[in-house]
């Protein structure tokens, strides 16, 4: 009998662990998306797409008769439409940091380092919303040459849907490049 309860004891507690551990890891990968579209969004790689000679904001220089796209909505299709939904892209790509961060990149020795990001879910405000909210926080740091130009705070709100694509972006303070 005793051995009986025991097994009882030990099967409870792996099926608690297992239901755990599923609804524990299907909540984290939607942080570690988060996280990732932050990471994206605020660290530019090198790319001549925001050259001056080749910078265009969105829809300008483009002949309306032609479906033709400029280097940047191509670069940000590229690089960011497969990690968000299409409404998602739609607000992103009209009004985003990665310009600004972009151009700062792109300037003779100017560095952009990210550190201290924070990530907190938030709970919705209904409980009938399919979305998943975070709000964000982290420090932006300019460098040149090795030194430190300025530091910047920047905080915001993510929201995801239940498959990890960000469908809204909401960035609570503007970015401002120190020059040099």
């Amino acid at each position: 009998m005793f051995k009986k309860m025991i097994r009882s004891f030990l099967i409870i507690v792996l099926l608690t662990f297992t239901i755990g551990t599923f609804f524990g890891c299907s909540n984290s990968s939607h942080k570690k998306d988060a996280e990732n579209f932050i990471k994206t969004v605020y660290s530019p790689e090198e790319t001549d797409v925001f050259d001056e000679s080749n910078f265009q904001v969105l829809g300008e220089g483009v002949p309306e008769d032609k479906n033709s796209e400029n280097k940047l909505e191509k670069y940000l299709q590229d690089k960011f439409k497969p990690l968000m939904t299409q409404d998602g892209y739609n607000r992103f790509s009209g009004q985003n940091p990665l310009i600004w961060l972009g151009i700062a990149k792109n300037q003779d020795g100017m560095e952009i380092k990210m550190s201290n990001i924070e990530l907190t879910e938030v709970k919705p405000e209904k409980s009938s919303d399919e979305f998943e909210y975070y709000d964000y926080k982290f420090n932006l740091g300019y460098l040149k040459d090795g030194k430190k130009l300025d530091e910047q705070e920047i905080t915001g709100q993510l929201r995801l849907t239940e498959d990890g694509l960000v469908d809204d972006v909401k960035q609570g303070v503007l970015i401002e490049v120190p020059s040099y």
